[in-house]
């Protein structure tokens, strides 16, 4: 109550390239801006974390009538700048070195309805405190901070519409702390915080006939329940080529 409205603004530039038909690479920069509309704490804005992943398709499965595709991903993401991480809700992110590992089951029925589910680990380790105590379950005489791992699922129901012009998609997305404490009362949230979130996700992708290659896309979230973390909603807009 005491910031007011929080916002987080986040532009991401991606580029991804494939090696073969099963194996591709993604790199992601994020530039993020954080704001609130009241109180007396200050905004951030920098670049966050490079992310850098590398998906394998380990099998294909087809019939006249459905395709079914089992991939896998391995990923590591580092901050990309030096900035604060024990500032949150203001901080860019985490400030951790993350290890990734997912595995992806897709199927599609005649290349209109798919259903996806993934499933991911991730490992997360160190953030450094701009203080030499803080509190975590105990006291903690040092500005080393461990960083929870994390359990992440999420399920998608989607489809082509108008000879597969737009695409329509429905998700839900849980992310669950494997260790972590809870803010107390007097205190900011602070990276160990146990913080996890179930939401639900739409997502539109259009793609238009007179720009061939392109496609325009558009996302809204909802942050359904959480620990440790807040009610929120999010919009997102892009270009792909």
């Amino acid at each position: 109550l005491n910031i007011g409205q929080f916002t987080k603004r986040s532009y991401n530039v991606m580029l991804g390239y494939g090696f073969s038909d099963r194996l591709n690479l993604f790199v992601n920069v994020p530039y993020v801006t954080t704001s609130a509309t009241g109180g007396q704490m200050e905004g951030a804005h920098g670049v966050q974390d490079l992310s850098l992943a590398l998906k394998y398709q380990i099998l294909k499965i087809e019939n006249p009538s459905f395709k079914w595709n089992f991939f896998t991903s391995a990923g590591y993401s580092f901050p990309a700048s030096s900035y604060l991480s024990d500032y949150m809700p203001f901080s860019l992110g985490l400030g951790t070195n993350e290890f990734s590992g997912r595995v992806i089951m897709e199927t599609r029925y005649k290349s209109l309805i798919y259903l996806r589910s993934s499933f991911a680990f991730l490992h997360r380790t160190t953030t450094k405190a701009e203080r030499d105590f803080y509190y975590a379950g105990q006291g903690y005489y040092t500005n080393i901070m461990d960083v929870p791992d994390v359990l992440a699922v999420d399920i998608a129901l989607g489809g082509f519409l108008f000879s597969n012009k737009v695409q329509v998609e429905c998700s839900w997305v849980n992310q669950t702390s494997l260790s972590g404490d809870d803010i107390r009362r007097q205190n900011a949230p602070q990276p160990t915080n146990k913080m996890n979130v179930s939401g639900a996700n739409v997502y539109v992708r259009y793609f238009p006939e007179f720009i061939k290659g392109w496609s325009i896309f558009t996302n809204y979230n909802h942050i359904l329940q959480g620990r440790n973390a807040g009610q929120s909603k999010g919009y997102t807009a892009g270009l792909t080529y």
